[in-house]
């Protein structure tokens, strides 16, 4: 390496006192054959998923829930009303028509639950996938700088240190609550339909769907968790990486301050996502669901422009030594 005046700047052109580097031809046209197959597969790892996966579900559960409500209670006055209410048995308050509403609007949540189990699904997956990708891309480049440009030039961005999850088992997490609620829901009628109902199974069936139900909630509050620290993190290491990638290439000649920089994602406290989901009952989950979304299209967004325009910039030669008089040489 060398300290020349004619180095330029990676951003606008300008001459510059930078330190530039010897990269061989070769290396640049191998780097590029390692890169295209690895960007072309951004469409089966990058997938965009649609922001209605969480609308449509938000809106159909509060449409059920509210027609669930209104069904019960309608049930619960018509009995009182009549005198058929009798406090000594709870279940006579509801008829079995009634009741029979109720089970299949739990069973028509119970499917919008199992829309955001897809959801989940998808998403779980897609970090996978696509940060399985990303780390082929970075080790390609980081492979490339160290060949080429020696000792002159080091990263210094972490490397991804992101979990590879099961998308089944936590798409079950999600669907499972719903499931429970409607076989208990079920349960509770056929208690209700006897002869002799017994409160004391209809208290433990409550209980045991209540026990399974938290626990199966601390688990989504994990999932939301990593599905949305991992990806910030990961977010940040991704422009410190598009930012030392656009310094080798400026130290190589190339004009590199065409290639796009990601922005940042919001920043979203874990802390307050948590209280406003138990505040509000779980609604909050939704947004926080919408948010997880929104935040890796913007991640695909960026990545794949500066995949491509870094493709694009690789295509082409820096300008020669004798073009700008920079201590540039291709060996």
């Amino acid at each position: 390496m060398s300290q020349s005046e004619g180095g330029f700047c990676i951003y606008c052109g300008a001459r510059m006192p930078i330190p530039t580097t010897s990269i061989r031809e070769d290396d640049v046209k191998k780097l590029r054959e390692q890169l295209v197959p690895i960007v072309n597969h951004k469409d089966r790892t990058d997938v965009r998923i649609s922001t209605l996966w969480v609308i449509i579900p938000f809106i159909g559960l509060m449409i059920a829930g509210i027609a669930i409500f209104a069904v019960l209670m309608a049930d619960a006055f018509a009995s009182v009303e009549s005198g058929e209410y009798d406090p000594d048995d709870p279940f006579a308050m509801y008829s079995t028509g009634n009741m029979a509403y109720s089970v299949i609007l739990y069973a028509i949540s119970a499917g919008l639950y199992v829309a955001l189990a897809l959801l989940t699904y998808n998403l779980v997956n897609r970090h996978n996938e696509h940060f399985t990708r990303e780390r082929r891309f970075r080790d390609a480049i980081m492979s490339f700088s160290v060949r080429s440009a020696g000792a002159g030039f080091r990263y210094s961005t972490p490397a991804n240190a992101e979990t590879r999850r099961s998308p089944i088992l936590w798409a079950g997490v999600i669907a499972l609550p719903s499931v429970i609620a409607l076989a208990g829901m079920v349960m509770m009628r056929g208690i209700a339909s006897a002869d002799d109902p017994n409160l004391g199974a209809y208290v433990l069936i409550l209980l045991a769907q209540a026990l399974v139900v938290l626990v199966l909630l601390v688990a989504e509050f994990y999932l939301f968790y990593f599905l949305t620290v991992e990806m910030s993190n990961h977010h940040k290491r991704w422009m410190g990486f598009v930012r030392e990638t656009k310094a080798l290439l400026g130290r190589a000649g190339y004009t590199a301050g065409g290639l796009l920089e990601p922005m940042r994602l919001p920043d979203r406290s874990i802390a307050v996502y948590v209280i406003a989901s138990v505040f509000t009952g779980g609604l909050f989950f939704f947004y926080w669901w919408y948010s997880i979304v929104k935040d890796g299209n913007e991640h695909f967004r960026h990545h794949r422009h500066f995949e491509d325009q870094l493709i694009a910039l690789l295509s082409t030669r820096p300008p020669r030594t004798e073009d700008h008089d920079a201590s540039i040489s291709w060996v």
